[in-house]
């Protein structure tokens, strides 16, 4: 069974050092045998990363396994998808969270310079479903609890009753900070929610907001943060085609599927076809799709095809919001006469 802090399968690791062990031999002579550096095998071997079948089946040749180890990573495949589809990215699913390792160095780099002095205030500041979120917790927040020291991280949504947790934190994450207006309506609320995150931020806690861009005036206009936000804020760039590319191969390569060369470019191409945009919800709902219409360890151009590309995604989203534009009329004209029925019975 995989295992639950990781979501690597560890039995084909402890294979191989079984493997390894029975002829006797290092790590270092696995490494020249096999081509595969002696780091990457020791994390294969504690089931820190996953076999693939390429090293396998090259663990396999070396150590005269009789395709042992490649059976093993085959029995222990497509159990979980690694492409959550629309779902954003979590410290649950972050050893499947790639093209944003820049982005990520980038804001580690900051909170480690503010934590020194122990407190302040970044926001990262994106498009509407640009990929904030996923950022963060699948990002950031990992990367926090790696560095020396384990820093106490606590992450948040404000939702429609914001308030700040009783227990402080080294780092307070607030993600979708835009909820203090789209979803909390009492102004006492969230004026005391927004001043006593400020407070904290210039105390013992440094904070991180996720922005909408949207959203940045009502930030700017209030007069705790305005300040703050002035001083320190992230602009999350658009990703580049590398780094689309290592979002489609990535998840893909840390589970031992293959994803066909010709694969990545097509998925942007069509993509960019038409505003040279890359829609990344568009993606992440292809490459689900993609998932589940696999045959084998393979990801190519039959279950891209099977999947409808990522135009079918772009199609059925509109079906989807015309559909609920529809029922919402209906609801409207519904209520309507339902109104103008009483007031005329209360009339007669």
């Amino acid at each position: 069974m995989p295992d639950t802090a990781s979501g690597v399968d560890p039995r084909p690791g402890r294979r191989l050092r079984a493997r390894r062990a029975d002829q006797g031999w290092s790590l270092s002579r696995l490494e020249r045998e096999t081509h595969y550096s002696r780091g990457y095998l020791s994390r294969v071997e504690n089931g820190r990363q996953r076999m693939t079948e390429d090293l396998a089946q090259a663990c396999d040749r070396a150590l005269g396994a009789d395709g042992e180890l490649l059976a093993a990573v085959r029995s222990g495949l497509g159990q979980e998808c690694p492409y959550p589809g629309e779902a954003p990215y979590s410290e649950e699913t972050a050893q499947w969270f790639f093209g944003r390792d820049e982005a990520v160095g980038e804001l580690l780099a900051e909170v480690r310079r503010q934590l020194l002095t122990g407190c302040g205030l970044y926001a990262v500041i994106a498009p509407p479903r640009a990929g904030k979120t996923s950022l963060l917790r699948a990002g950031l927040v990992p990367a926090l609890r790696d560095l020396d020291g384990t820093p106490t991280v606590r992450v948040i949504n404000p939702g429609p009753e914001p308030e700040l947790p009783d227990e402080r934190s080294d780092v307070l994450v607030v993600d979708q900070f835009e909820e203090v207006f789209t979803q909390c309506h009492c102004p006492k609320r969230r004026d005391a929610f927004v001043e006593g995150l400020c407070r904290r931020a210039c105390s013992a806690t440094f904070v991180v907001l996720g922005l909408r861009v949207d959203y940045l005036r009502q930030c700017l206009e209030n007069p705790y943060l305005s300040p703050l936000l002035q001083e320190h804020t992230y602009l999350l760039p658009p990703m580049t085609d590398a780094q689309v590319r290592s979002v489609i191969t990535g998840p893909a390569d840390s589970v031992g599927l293959t994803v066909d060369p010709d694969l990545p470019d097509l998925i942007l191409r069509d993509l960019r076809g038409r505003n040279g945009a890359v829609s990344l919800p568009l993606l992440a709902e292809c490459l689900h799709r993609m998932w589940h219409n696999k045959r084998g360890q393979r990801l190519g151009l039959a279950e891209y095809n099977a999947s409808g590309g990522v135009g079918s995604t772009e199609n059925l989203t509109a079906v989807l919001v015309a559909m609920a534009f529809v029922l919402a009329q209906m609801e409207r004209n519904h209520r309507s006469a339902t109104t103008d029925s009483t007031s005329t019975s209360a009339t007669l």
